[in-house]
């Protein structure tokens, strides 16, 4: 206990000190970790976001504009499909767009 007084008399703490160095020898490897972390969201968002634009675009070429409203239905869908029972009839709507879309194709 006297060195703790002491210390505190002259405004020095020992475990700030240790706390300190293992803060000093720990950032690089908390730096390398966020930017590791930060590339794998960059690649969730853009498998996320990429492969359902491609998958609209490829509608609209190959069944047009039909094709293309069936694809649109079925996200809504899909994100409505557990909330609402309107989920359920825009999934059932899209799938007759897209048989529709088929068939003038």
């Amino acid at each position: 206990m006297f060195l703790f007084g002491l210390f505190l008399t002259i405004g020095f703490s020992p475990q700030s000190l240790i706390f300190q160095f293992a803060v000093d020898q720990i950032t690089p490897f908390i730096t390398y970790a966020a930017i590791i972390v930060l590339i794998v969201l960059l690649y969730f968002v853009y498998d996320s976001i990429y492969s359902p634009l491609r998958d609209l675009n490829q509608g609209l070429k190959a069944n047009g504009t039909i094709g293309l409203i069936a694809l649109v239905m079925a996200t809504v869908g899909g994100i409505y499909a557990l909330v609402n029972v309107g989920g359920i009839i825009l999934l059932i709507m899209a799938v007759v767009f897209w048989k529709v879309s088929l068939r003038f194709r």
